[in-house]
This record gives structure tokens, C-alpha cells and sequence, in this order.
């Protein structure tokens, strides 16, 4: 839990950090660097497959860290005191298992290394450069392969696992987690998105071309107007109006919804989706007149999660 950053101008000259950004495809890195007082400066951001070992891990990170005074580490997964990490069923090398990935790191590159759930960094980062700078209210989710997120309570980000609460469904699907067969995750997330639209196409004997994402082919449907495609895509979409408006009953000073995600982004841009949501959250909320206008904007930092890592690395560190 960290309160809404402090100013820049605290950051001394020339401060180098590693931050970096795991996921269950793309491993993310980049030196962010204080100049002027601020942390601002990004360097070249590495962008390659998520190594499928420990090792091979470490060795992809090692050189990245030499001239740096600390690691920032933002990971999808549930974070346990900055420095271990419980779960991350996507990621190869860690899956169910419980690691002391900042104990690793630190044994291999002899650099102070910080872990942040992936979301906490990302909301982090909005809150610093992108569409929750001035916001105290606030949550911010990802939809792609799984569901992720955080939330800022009156300036606190906390970090939390919205993907994994119920949805109020039983139909024998299961999560990442492979334990909560109700949860929002296993029925609303790009990667149940995916095996629906590929059931539907096996069934219609179309064939996916090489290269071309399920949920692609998804989205070109309900522009088209095909049944199949807006059934399943106003169904995605309810579900995540009424997880959000479920969210602003508990909270009902929210005052922005942001948002982020593989599979959540192109969604959103269709008018059938984006006005479903938004439908739902006001048939659903407690509270429509409070929630009537209220601002859901796509995540826009640049390089969110590296900035929100490396930020709350040096207040974690002070």
C-alpha cells in the first residue's frame, strides 16, 4: 500500500533504476533515470518473450542491471512484502509455486531488488504521467488473458485481485488460479474469450489464419454485425459492467475507471461493448446519479508500469 507519490524534485541527479515488467508473454525492461529532479527519463525499453526458467531469467536481467542502484520489479502475480511472490500462473517459472524472487534477483545481480504487482505499478504509473494524474478515487483494471487490478483509496494504492471475486456464475469454468470456478476471470477474461470464439469457429468450420488472434476475428464480427459474436460479446461485457458497478456500490466516491488489457482495449473501442458496460454499471449501481458521467478512459502512460515501479521503488527505498 503506498499514498499517491510525492514530488519529483525529491529524486536526486543522475539516480539510475532498473525497472521491469513480467508477464506471461513479454518480458518488459528499461533504466529509468532523475534528471532535473525528476524521474522522467526512460531509456531503450527491452521487449522479449518471458523466459521460461529461473535461470534463464536471471541471465536476461543481470546485464540489464550493472550500472543501476536497484531493481524495480513489477510482475503479474500476488506480491507478498515486495518480496515474494505467492502465485503467477501465467508466468513459466513461477506458476503455483511460492518464490523469493527478490531474494534471487538480489543473489544474482547483487542489486537491492523491490517486486510490485504488476497493476499496482501500472496504476502507479497512470497516477504519475497518464489518465489518473490529480484523481484520489479510483480503480483501475486490466482484461487480457486474465483479469488484474488496483485501486486508490483516498491516495492509497493498494493492490488487489479484482478477477478473482465472484461473478455469481457456476457453469464449471476455472481461472488461472484453477480454484474459484464462479470468479469474474474465469467467465469475462480475454483468455475465456478465446477458447469461446474458438469453439464457435471449430463449430462453424472456419479456420483461423496463421498469425491472426482469435478475439481479432471476434472483434471484426460485432462490427460486422455477426450474431454469434455480438451474443458473446454483450454477454463479455455485462459481465464487466456489473463487476465494476458491484466494485462502485462498495466504494461510491470512485471518481474514474481506467483501464488496460490485451483484450479489454480493442473491446472497448466497439460502440455495442463500450455502450453494454456502461449500461450496466448504470442498472446496476446503487447510486446512478452519482455514477451517471462517470469517466472510464483507457490507460494512457507511456510505459506505465516501468514509470509506476521505478516511482514506487524510491519511495519504498527512502
Amino acid at each position: 500500500m503506498f499514498l499517491y507519490p510525492t514530488p519529483c524534485s525529491l529524486y536526486p541527479e543522475n539516480m539510475q533504476i532498473l525497472a521491469a515488467d513480467i508477464g506471461g508473454t513479454h518480458a518488459r525492461a528499461a533504466v529509468l533515470t532523475s534528471t532535473g529532479g525528476t524521474l522522467e527519463r526512460v531509456g531503450e525499453v527491452r521487449d522479449d518473450p518471458t523466459p521460461q526458467t529461473l535461470e534463464g531469467f536471471l541471465q536476461w536481467l543481470r546485464p540489464l542491471a550493472q550500472e543501476t542502484e536497484g531493481i524495480a520489479l513489477a510482475i503479474a502475480g500476488v506480491v507478498l512484502n515486495h518480496q515474494r511472490v505467492r502465485s503467477s500462473p501465467n508466468i513459466p517459472f513461477i506458476k503455483q509455486n511460492v518464490l523469493d524472487l527478490g531474494a534471487e534477483i538480489h543473489r544474482a545481480t547483487g542489486k537491492p531488488c523491490v517486486l510490485f504487482n504488476d497493476m499496482e505499478a501500472a496504476l502507479a504509473g497512470e497516477l504519475v504521467a497518464g489518465a489518473l494524474k490529480g484523481c484520489r478515487w479510483a480503480f483501475m483494471d486490466t482484461v487480457s488473458t486474465g483479469w488484474g487490478g488496483a485501486l486508490l483509496l483516498n491516495g492509497e494504492i493498494v493492490a488487489a485481485e479484482p478477477g478473482h471475486t465472484p461473478s455469481g456464475l457456476f457453469e464449471g469454468r476455472r481461472c488461472g488460479l484453477g480454484h474459484a470456478e464462479d470468479c469474474n476471470e474465469a467467465h469475462f477474461s480475454g483468455g475465456q474469450v478465446e477458447e469461446r470464439v474458438r469453439l464457435i469457429l471449430k463449430q462453424k468450420k472456419i479456420t483461423i489464419p496463421k498469425g491472426t488472434h482469435p478475439n481479432a476475428l471476434a472483434d471484426a464480427a460485432v462490427t460486422h454485425g455477426e450474431r454469434w459474436a455480438v451474443e458473446l460479446y454483450r454477454y463479455v461485457a455485462e459481465g464487466i459492467g456489473k463487476a465494476w458497478a458491484y466494485r462502485l456500490n462498495l466504494i461510491p466516491k470512485i471518481e474514474k475507471i481506467v483501464y488496460t488489457g490485451g483484450f479489454l482495449v480493442p473491446a472497448m473501442k466497439l460502440s455495442l461493448f463500450r455502450d453494454t458496460v456502461r449500461q450496466t454499471i448504470q442498472t446496476r449501481t446503487s447510486f446512478p446519479e452519482l455514477h451517471r458521467d462517470l469517466p472510464i478512459e483507457q490507460a494512457r502512460a507511456e510505459h506505465g508500469a516501468l514509470r509506476g515501479a521505478a516511482h514506487l521503488y524510491t519511495r519504498l527505498q527512502r
